[in-house]
């Protein structure tokens, strides 16, 4: 009996199926003529990579750094370039954590009107959460690999990442654009230089180098950058740590709104006087990060006026931000459990809440461009604006509907007892109705 052995091949994206074909044949012949006698191997190509193993990996991400290369070019500007890299490459794996393919590809320009271009992605055999993962990690390599280089490119078995001055392959050729100017910037830090080497493109890390180092100036900047979802249509920012711990106060308690079981919610107020709502995740909590990209995967792509909006968020430093517009009224409990302030609450304003609630739980089941479940309809998730007008919030536990499902059965029973069906409670059947059960609790409450 032959011993089992799982194989794995993965082309560029927008690669057609005849010259991935092509790719992944050239590479299999090249994996078995290097490695003849491996039970473990790994071939990459520009546009394709194959890989083997005696064990089996499917669904079970590899962070291990493969291999990192980079062209002994230096970048031109290293000042503007450095961060604008950094930028770049921090905002590109969570778009591919949200995308399908699993990848995304993005530019930016610099001085002189020259171009960065920036390419990830991972194998498609992983969810949203380690692809993330795995990017991130590579891209916290680029510092002791190839910053300040003309490109670079870093491999892990799961994910691999690009930068580039040169757009080398025909989908980087007008991808969208991330912007990175800087809006705010702090004292100038020191930090390690990539490897020096003589000509050609040169491998470090698993790929060996001379070790040679040397010490050059960094700006840190706070800036805001702009996130540019790859179908182009809708825009959100990725906010820099210090931009929101400086509109919080350092996440001060005086600012702190209220908070759940994965974190806590901040009020603050950038540089321009726009006031924003933070939600900061506990560091560390895999359901958090769960969360974190499923709110950012839904928001993204729906706009209602009874809908909270989200206008970015955080990545940085291991911390997970989501940051909302900012509602004064806070949320419709702190109004109906306080007799004082529920009192507030005539027959009118009541009606209105209730059926600006209903209007968008019809949107996100019907109207959307996206079927969604949101699964935790509560008094504590419909926030209200300066008029009153109710705005659902917290899409962490949301479920996506394909156009033609009407109901599924998970073993996961998430949401808040007491808003919950009996059929989602004890059977775990999700469907419309479930957020229908819970609107009329949540109704008969108000």
């Amino acid at each position: 009996m032959t011993d089992p052995v799982t194989a794995l091949a993965l082309c560029s994206v927008n690669l057609s199926s005849s010259d991935c074909q092509t790719c992944v044949n050239a590479a299999t012949s090249r994996i078995l003529q290097a490695c003849p006698s491996q039970t473990v191997a790994q071939v990459w190509y520009t546009l394709c990579m194959v890989r083997y193993s005696s064990v089996n990996f499917i669904s079970k991400p590899d962070y291990s750094i493969g291999f990192m290369l980079y062209d002994v070019r230096d970048a031109p500007d290293q000042n503007d370039y450095d961060p604008k890299v950094r930028m770049l490459m921090q905002n590109l794996p969570y778009t591919a954590g949200v995308s399908d393919q699993r990848s995304a590809v993005g530019m930016t320009h610099m001085v002189g009107n020259r171009t960065i271009y920036g390419y990830v992605d991972c194998t498609r055999d992983v969810n949203g959460q380690d692809c993330t993962t795995c990017l991130l990690g590579a891209t916290d390599s680029i510092p002791s690999c190839c910053l300040g280089k003309w490109a670079g490119w870093i491999a892990t078995p799961t994910c691999n990442i690009q930068f580039d001055m040169d757009p080398v392959h025909d989908d980087w050729i007008n991808p969208p654009e991330i912007d990175t100017n800087v809006r705010t910037a702090t004292a100038p830090v020191t930090e390690p230089s990539a490897p020096a080497h003589d000509g050609g493109l040169m491998s470090s890390g698993g790929g060996g180098g001379d070790g040679n180092k040397e010490r050059s100036i960094i700006l840190v900047v706070a800036v805001v950058v702009a996130f540019i979802l790859e179908d182009n249509r809708f825009r959100f920012f990725l906010y820099d740590l210090d931009v929101l711990v400086a509109a919080t106060d350092n996440f001060s308690s005086t600012n702190r709104l209220g908070g759940g079981g994965f974190g806590s919610v901040y009020r603050g107020r950038v540089h321009s006087g726009e006031e924003i709502a933070v939600k900061k995740l506990t560091a560390g909590s895999t359901q958090g990060m769960k969360e974190f990209l499923n709110e950012v995967k839904l928001l993204q792509k729906i706009q209602h006026r009874n809908l909270v909006w989200l206008l970015g968020c955080c990545v940085q430093a291991k911390e997970l931000m989501l940051v909302y517009e900012y509602l004064p009224n806070k949320s419709l409990d702190y109004f109906l459990f306080d007799k004082s302030k529920s009192a507030l609450l005539h027959w009118a304003k009541r009606f209105n809440i209730i059926t600006g609630v209903a209007r968008g739980l019809l949107y996100l089941h019907e109207d959307s461009q996206l079927r969604i479940i949101h699964r935790d309809i509560k008094a504590s998730n419909i926030l209200l604006d300066e008029q009153m007008n109710p705005k659902i919030s917290d899409f962490g536990l949301a479920r996506l509907f394909n156009d033609d499902q009407s109901r599924l059965k998970t073993r996961r029973i998430v949401g808040t007892f007491g808003y919950m069906p009996p059929e989602y409670a004890i059977r775990g059947v999700v469907s419309n109705k479930t957020d229908v059960f819970s609107f009329g609790a949540t109704k008969y409450t108000t």
